[in-house]
């Protein structure tokens, strides 16, 4: 029996529970030691904006149901629509206030408590982290949730710069020339 047909068991199971459906509780207990006995593997992306991070991400997501994306922009995104400040066609960085960052904190890690209860088994973090400081935050918030160090691994998106610019221009939350050149330097300096 392969990973997809044991959580399609799973899933089954969780839907006739929630029904009021007989369930053979030799199945639960035999589907949840199953899944929790699979190792957690996490890919924390690293790169600039526009260098391919959230399509990739997007990839592995539709190719793995067992994988989950977390991801900072889509939390802010999530935060704004809430708010009523993100109109159709409107760039998320004209109306984002950064004093909102710790709830996005407090938010992504709600995001990684339900991965782990829905026994994901495979978590992305597809920001830039280009930020050692944030970097080494998330790997001991994973840490403490009792995922093995050794699980974590970096995915580095190299890019040029002219082609991180192109890129950019053609996004509805664009961040502009400015903030890629500053953040392509940064990953340089990261990279040596």
């Amino acid at each position: 029996m392969n990973n997809s047909e044991i959580y399609n068991l799973y899933q089954q199971y969780m839907h006739d529970t929630i029904n009021n459906i007989n369930c053979d509780i030799m199945w639960e207990g035999f589907l949840r030691g199953y899944l929790a006995a699979q190792p957690i593997k996490v890919t924390i992306c690293v790169g600039i904006p526009a260098s391919g991070k959230t399509t990739w991400a997007e990839q592995q997501v539709c190719a793995d149901e067992y994988c989950v994306d977390i991801n900072r922009d889509i939390v802010r995104l999530e935060i704004l629509k809430e708010r009523l400040l993100l109109v159709e066609d409107t760039n998320m960085w004209t109306v984002w206030d950064w004093s909102w960052e710790p709830e996005v904190t407090t938010r992504i890690n709600e995001k990684i408590n339900s991965a782990l209860r829905m026994h994901k088994r495979h978590l992305i973090f597809s920001d830039t982290n280009l930020n050692i400081k944030y970097r080494n935050m998330l790997e001991a918030t994973l840490v403490s949730k009792g995922i093995d160090c050794s699980n974590i691994t970096l995915k580095y998106f190299d890019i040029d710069l002219d082609t991180a610019n192109q890129r950019d221009v053609n996004r509805i939350h664009c961040v502009g020339k400015e903030v890629i050149n500053k953040l392509y330097k940064q990953y340089s300096e990261l990279m040596r």
